[in-house]
């Protein structure tokens, strides 16, 4: 502890301080992570976590320490409200409102909640673990803050491999049609042999009924 530390009460600026920073626990850490998680949130949304309004510091403290903060694709989803600011933030982005939404949905709402988690313990136990589940992000690989499912790991092994995967997919539909298409044509094949076969057999039927027929119109077939 510094002389500042010690005299001069808790040193933190408070728009980034943790939760822990404010009420006196020890600081670890994940204060320092929870601090890069304002600035990531601040850079991707425009708004502080706190809320956009300007808070008096009581209000500030109290939101700090107990108020969840928004999610960051629920802070710039377009609303009833006026939406001339989210455009403004979209377009700084070079972007609007919509498609910021879809970028910052999923994934990276994952990663800047855990970074802002108020029990320090449910954050990242690092900076490095934080700015690895960015890059995994970045590289479109499943983040360490989710829950590692067959899905989510077969979603973003498509996102990394789009053009494998529709090469893949074309061949594998073209295999299908090609053997549905075979399939046909053997039924079609069979249903003509069938056709040719019932016809054969009539055939067959009709030329023994005549050969019956003459032989019993033969004179010498009555005879006795």
């Amino acid at each position: 502890a510094t002389q500042l530390t010690v005299q001069g009460g808790r040193a933190m600026t408070p728009e980034y301080a943790a939760p822990e920073q404010i009420t006196g626990a020890p600081v670890t850490t994940a204060t320092d992570v929870y601090a890069l998680g304002v600035l990531l949130y601040v850079l991707l949304t425009g708004q502080h976590p706190t809320g956009a309004s300007t808070h008096s510091p009581a209000e500030l403290v109290k939101a700090i320490v107990d108020t969840e903060p928004k999610r960051i694709s629920d802070v710039v989803t377009p609303t009833r409200t006026p939406q001339e600011p989210l455009t403004i933030n979209a377009s700084q982005r070079a972007t609007t409102p919509d498609k910021l939404r879809r970028s910052l949905l999923g994934d990276l709402d994952t990663i800047v909640a855990k970074a802002l988690k108020k029990n320090p313990e449910e954050r990242y136990s690092s900076v490095t673990a934080f700015g690895d589940d960015l890059t995994r992000y970045l590289k479109h690989e499943p983040i360490s803050a989710r829950p590692d499912t067959l899905i989510y790991r077969t979603t973003k092994f498509v996102r990394r491999n789009r053009t494998v995967v529709a090469l893949a997919s074309l061949a594998l539909f073209m295999g299908i049609a090609g053997l549905i298409g075979t399939l046909l044509q053997a039924q079609t094949a069979r249903a003509q042999r069938d056709v040719a076969f019932r016809e054969r057999d009539r055939a067959n039927r009709i030329a023994d009924f005549m050969t019956n027929a003459f032989k019993v119109s033969d004179p010498s077939e009555a005879r006795g």
